[in-house]
């Protein structure tokens, strides 16, 4: 939840947390066009499946998915 008492714990951790995705979405969403979310998306996407992925990244992944191409 954006606006949550951890919010700064999580900035300074640089923790990818549901509230940091949102912050980062709420951020990028109206400064990048289409094309530049596809690649962000495909960035992330690349980056995260280099080690194979978590639980944890993958759920970041499909916030990121649906807000970027939402």
């Amino acid at each position: 939840m954006v606006g949550s008492p951890n919010d700064d714990q999580d900035q300074e951790s640089g923790a990818f947390t549901p509230a940091a995705v949102t912050t980062l979405l709420t951020a990028v969403k109206p400064v990048l066009n289409a094309a530049q979310r596809g690649e962000a998306l495909r960035l992330a996407e690349t980056t995260a499946g280099a080690d194979g992925g978590s639980d944890a990244e993958r759920a970041s992944l499909a916030q990121l998915r649906a807000g970027l191409t939402g």
